[in-house]
């Protein structure tokens, strides 16, 4: 019993492990332009992700440089001025 319950279970192995040789779908000329088409409008809008990034990163080192600016002001409120320089 176990011989033979052992060799199913060896043959379904080999079955399963064995390769499955399929074909690719034929493609028509009609598709093909579609996926042109479809691949050239995902990379303008990739492009115009990649500018706006851009603009959003110049954007946020102009607030950090107002930022430090105006923590350095605000540091100052309430003392002297300093001394003028001497020549």
């Amino acid at each position: 019993m176990k011989r033979r319950l052992f060799s199913v279970a060896f043959f379904m192995m080999l079955m399963v492990a064995s390769p499955v040789h399929g074909q690719t779908p034929e493609t028509t000329d009609a598709e093909n332009r579609k996926i042109l088409e479809i691949i050239k409008l995902l990379q303008a809008q990739q492009l115009q992700i990649a500018d706006n990034q851009a603009k959003l990163d110049a954007g946020i080192d102009a607030l950090s440089e107002a930022i430090r600016v105006a923590r350095i002001e605000a540091s100052r409120v309430g003392q002297p001025p300093p001394p003028p320089k001497k020549k």
